[in-house]
């Protein structure tokens, strides 16, 4: 008799735990596809804001194929959206604010497109280290990516805006900032002093004045400083 009850036992007990790892298994199941079609929503939303069907390439983008064959996107074997490279692709206008639904991104490439404006959402995106927007139409500094406080490299070349703001201040994770051929003015941006983790800072060709700021020194860790064609 106890053998039996311990094997009735034992087999209920495999039965039980066989049921809940199916269980686990559907909800993590479902819960993957919850998140992919909240992906796929904001990538539509990005898709219709900057005139996807102009695109130079939008091969896959808006069909049922995985994410990973969408053109310019790299997903983990998980599925999560980490990369986009769309440089030079024709994107054109405002960066909707879907785009802080991306919250798995590590890195961003929209350089040579014609975006004009960055929404506040894009803060959500902590897990961003890389975010190249060279040559786009900013007038100004796009101030939300300032709240990108892990950001490890940001370039903003060939833009149009005249000055920094001073939340730039808060990327004090920043190694590389690359703000080549803008039109900015005057002495050189105090605020960068904040940002000491700084390797690399590219200033050349704007349309700075005055001398060499002192504080310059306090960049201990500047290896590659550029400030050709300015006025200092």
């Amino acid at each position: 008799e106890w053998h039996s009850y311990s094997a009735t036992t034992a087999e209920k007990l495999v039965v039980e735990r066989a049921t809940v790892t199916h269980l686990d298994f559907l909800n993590v199941e479902e819960s993957k596809a919850r998140r992919e079609a909240k992906t796929r929503a904001a990538l539509k939303a990005f898709y219709d804001a900057l005139g996807g069907d102009n695109w130079e390439n939008n091969d896959n983008w808006n069909t049922d194929a995985p994410l990973n064959e969408w053109y310019g996107l790299y997903c983990d074997y998980e599925g999560h959206l980490l990369g986009m490279n769309l440089r030079g692709n024709n994107l054109s206008g405002d960066v909707p604010v879907e785009i802080g639904e991306l919250t798995h991104l590590t890195y961003l490439d929209f350089n040579y497109n014609r975006l004009t404006s960055i929404p506040a959402t894009i803060g959500a995106l902590q897990d961003l280290y890389w975010l190249n927007l060279d040559g786009n139409q900013f007038s100004e500094f796009p101030e939300s990516i300032t709240k990108l406080v892990n950001l490890q490299l940001l370039c903003l070349n060939n833009n149009r805006f005249t000055s920094l703001p001073a939340s730039l201040s808060n990327m004090k994770g920043l190694t590389g900032l690359l703000l080549y051929e803008n039109e900015l003015t005057g002495e050189i941006p105090e605020v960068l002093a904040e940002l000491t983790n700084l390797n690399t800072l590219f200033l050349g060709n704007n349309k700075l004045t005055g001398n060499l700021p002192t504080w310059i020194s306090q960049l201990t860790n500047l290896v590659n400083l550029a400030l050709e064609e300015n006025q200092l």
